[in-house]
């Protein structure tokens, strides 16, 4: 993670989970980077963010 900030990068996560699921994610794993909830998934469709490992209502 050093690098990718070193050399002018910030790291972000979207994800269509809710604000609360991501604070409790976020506490449990330790994450160091934000994490944004696109609900509507409209950033996610217009970034074409799909990722199919992990289908919708999967758990990690």
């Amino acid at each position: 993670m050093d690098y990718v900030h070193e050399n002018g990068f910030e790291v972000v996560s979207v994800t269509a989970d809710d604000v609360e699921t991501l604070k409790r994610f976020s506490a449990r794993r330790k994450v160091k980077f934000p994490l944004l909830s696109d609900e509507k998934k409209e950033s996610i469709a217009a970034f074409n963010l799909f990722n199919d490992r992990f289908p919708e209502g999967s758990r990690y």
